[in-house]
């Protein structure tokens, strides 16, 4: 028998690599300076690899929502809150990321002085402002999953249960607290340093390294969340009774998702026109 997250484990590996977005712009020659610049700047409604990371980030975050969908709906395994709030706050995290996709920046402030001078007097739009809001969002939800994980590491070194599954391996924990501590010091450094750089609408020499620093921890939690949430099992009754219905909730789960991703790319090409 499959492992009841085996294919959570395959969505969100996906979703971790295409998030990742380093690879790409490497391939792309690094368009704009990495030191300096935001990773969603080659996402930028003026950028020529606009569509190409807005596709990128389109499919993670939505492959992020069916992943955490699937898990929550998991019924062989125990409820556990910290295990459900740690899927909610990814769900979010992937809904910011599709927001970010349907609103992106205006421009990239690292190439055009005019555009940075703009975002520092907000004066790039409406859209640009909710690309600000809900890139934040989304991040703010990310740290938010990798400080509930690690709170449950702490949970597990006391002895008491977790959803990381009964008496989890000292090298698990390790890998855990790992990145979730990175995840977590890359996003306080990231926001500290754009908000230093708010009156210039730059970021300073180096946060574009800390911003994709962040995105790379980012990427290794999502792709590590499905291997390290271990919830105990149900009685083999209840779990009897959850599997009747499992395969007509993915397939109509699986319909809304592509129905809702096309929608979303159509309105992708719209703003692109």
């Amino acid at each position: 028998m499959r492992h009841p997250s085996t294919l959570p484990a395959v969505l969100l590996t996906i979703a971790a690599a295409l998030y990742l977005g380093l690879p790409a712009e490497a391939l792309l020659g690094f368009p704009l300076d990495p030191t300096r610049s935001y990773l969603s700047e080659l996402a930028a409604s003026d950028q020529p690899t606009s569509m190409t990371f807005r596709g990128l980030d389109l499919l993670a975050g939505t492959l992020v929502l069916l992943a955490c969908a699937l898990m929550l709906r998991q019924r062989r395994v125990l409820r556990d809150w910290l295990r459900t709030s740690t899927l909610a706050a990814l769900a979010v995290f992937g809904i910011g990321t599709v927001a970010d996709v349907l609103f992106p920046m205006a421009c990239a402030p690292s190439t055009d002085a005019r555009c940075a001078a703009a975002d520092a007097a907000g004066t790039l739009g409406p859209a640009h402002l909710v690309h600000t809001v809900t890139s934040a969002s989304a991040l703010a939800a990310a740290s938010t999953a990798a400080a509930i994980l690690f709170f449950m590491v702490i949970r597990a070194a006391m002895g008491l249960p977790t959803a990381l599954g009964p008496s989890p391996s000292p090298r698990r924990l390790a890998a855990i607290t790992l990145v979730t501590v990175l995840v977590i010091v890359t996003g306080i450094t990231a926001t500290a340093l754009s908000l230093s750089g708010s009156a210039t609408g730059l970021l300073p020499a180096g946060g574009g390294i800390v911003q994709r620093s962040q995105t790379i921890v980012i990427s290794l939690m999502l792709a590590g969340v499905p291997h390290w949430l271990r919830a105990t099992a149900q009685p083999a009754a209840a779990a009897g009774r959850a599997a009747n219905d499992s395969v007509t909730y993915v397939g109509r789960l699986a319909l809304t998702v592509t129905a809702t991703s096309a929608v979303a790319f159509l309105i992708l090409i719209w703003f692109a026109v």
